[in-house]
């Protein structure tokens, strides 16, 4: 991984095999400095993988509690967190 202070790939994970704890730089010694690994690639051109291009989400989940669990309803709809993010809530100034 690489280290988002010297910018080295020299970040490794720590701890027992079982049970890894954090991630260390060997180069400059910083502890979960790695730098975050984005898989999604945001090509307009390309469809989001989670939501194939719709924008949203259905968290349907059985024909009890949903009119349409197989192609999705309204009831069940969210906006895709994966291309349509919500932003970061504003902090309120001291």
């Amino acid at each position: 991984m690489i280290c988002s202070r010297c910018h080295t790939q020299t970040v490794t994970w720590r701890g027992p095999l079982t049970d890894l704890t954090h991630t260390e730089c060997s180069h400059c010694g910083g502890v979960n400095c790695q730098e975050v690994e984005d898989d999604f690639d945001h090509d307009p051109g390309d469809c989001c993988p989670n939501c194939c291009g719709d924008g949203v989400v259905y968290s349907c989940f059985d024909e009890c509690a949903c009119v349409d669990p197989e192609s999705g309803c309204d009831e069940c709809e969210r906006v895709c967190d994966w291309c349509k993010p919500r932003p970061a809530p504003a902090k309120a100034e001291a």
